[in-house]
């Protein structure tokens, strides 16, 4: 028999390839050669698996694990990363988000403020006692654009204080 990946015939006897390294072949006595055969085609050390050796199943499982750890690795960092990305999109929220604040504080203290209180109570008529409520009566139209003074003949020798009070009086 000389190589592993012979066949056999029917009846041959199992022999284990010698190896120079390993001298405990020899050193068995009083075995036949058949046992000694079977025993050795039994041992999965000394047959190399497809052309693996334990050496090779080493270093495959070693890249094995590194691969993994790498992975692993990769995804921590991804994940890092993704965090990160999320925690400056909340922190410009939250300044957005304080800045609306402040302007609602400030509004809210226009709007609690006694001159403001005055003004929108004079919209429902709670003015002084003194004062006369005004305003335009439903079906009043738009009143005429203001110009700039540029002379352009549309209204532009009155003042905008005469082009109200013509609006409210009347012409």
């Amino acid at each position: 028999m000389g190589t592993p990946f012979e066949t056999l015939e029917p009846g041959e006897p199992l022999e284990r390839p010698r190896s120079p390294l390993r001298a405990e072949d020899d050193a068995e006595v009083g075995r036949d050669g058949a046992a000694r055969g079977l025993e050795a085609a039994l041992r999965l050390d000394s047959v190399p698996l497809g052309g693996l050796t334990r050496r090779h199943v080493a270093w495959i499982l070693g890249v094995v694990l590194a691969a993994m750890l790498v992975l692993a690795f990769a995804r921590a960092i991804a994940a890092s990363t993704a965090a990160m990305t999320q925690a400056d999109a909340l922190r410009q929220s939250n300044a957005e988000l304080r800045a609306e604040v402040g302007r609602l504080r400030a509004e809210k203290e226009l709007i609690g403020s006694p001159q403001f209180v005055r003004i929108a109570g004079r919209a429902y008529g709670y003015g002084r006692v003194d004062e006369q409520p005004f305003s335009l009566s439903p079906g009043a139209p738009s009143p005429a654009p203001v110009g700039d003074g540029g002379g352009d003949g549309d209204g532009a020798d009155a003042s905008p204080l005469d082009a109200w009070i013509a609006l409210l009086v009347g012409k």
